[in-house]
């Protein structure tokens, strides 16, 4: 009993955290745009739902190899808020998401960073402190630990989650069916991408990393006529 009483306490814990860090999360996703596509994220609960799915996994999978609850919460924290920081300050500056290709330009990304004044703004000053108070708590008043086995288990059921999360977000029909009615401009990327979070559209993102070969392709050809 008491074994199944821990295992609904850690799936709640891990869900109710995860919610919490996709809204903070989300808050940011908003960027340019307004209050509206923000509460519109709930208005269709497929997007909370996508963008909040692979934080389960992150942060299952970070408790998992910690074996504490607190250390995955600020892994996940770094990881999801981190990149809807950089998300955020990327349209601020070029007017363009953050997307998976744009992990290959970390190098110039950093030097370009060194051309702007990053000032933050009340909201993301407030997802700090708010982060960094969920933080000491949840070390302070959370003592779920797991035995070796379970955490072998679960850490590999993590893995495949999130394999299976950067396998199904890239699919097309699946994006199309997310698409917000509210938008002002449909064929704008930035505003597509913006209007369906942070998390969820930089999964759907790698699909742009593998781009197909056409009929007839052939590697020899095509290294020769580029050394030409």
């Amino acid at each position: 009993m008491r074994k199944t009483n821990n295992k609904i306490k850690f799936t709640s814990l891990i869900i109710v955290l995860s919610c919490i860090l996709s809204i903070l999360s989300l808050s940011i996703s908003t960027s340019i745009y307004n209050m509206e596509m923000f509460l519109n994220y709930f208005k269709m609960p497929s997007i909370f739902i996508l963008n909040t799915l692979p934080v389960i996994g992150i942060m299952s999978l970070g408790f998992f190899l910690t074996n504490s609850v607190g250390t995955s919460y600020l892994i996940s924290s770094i990881i999801i808020l981190g990149g809807s920081f950089i998300n955020f300050y990327k349209i601020q500056f070029r007017n363009d998401p953050f997307m998976y290709e744009d992990l290959q330009l970390i190098k110039e990304a950093s030097k370009m960073l060194g051309n702007f004044k990053i000032v933050p703004n009340i909201l993301l000053i407030s997802i700090i402190i708010v982060s960094v108070i969920l933080i000491v708590l949840i070390f302070r008043w959370t003592d779920i630990k797991a035995n070796r086995n379970v955490r072998l288990i679960g850490g590999m059921a993590a893995m495949g989650f999130l394999f299976l999360t950067i396998k199904v977000y890239p699919n097309q029909t699946l994006y199309q069916y997310t698409e917000s009615n509210k938008l002002r401009d449909s064929g704008n990327q930035l505003e597509q991408f913006s209007s369906r979070g942070f998390v969820y559209p930089f999964f759907y993102s790698t699909r742009y990393n593998h781009v197909e070969k056409p009929s007839g392709y052939d590697k020899e050809y095509a290294k020769g006529i580029w050394i030409r």
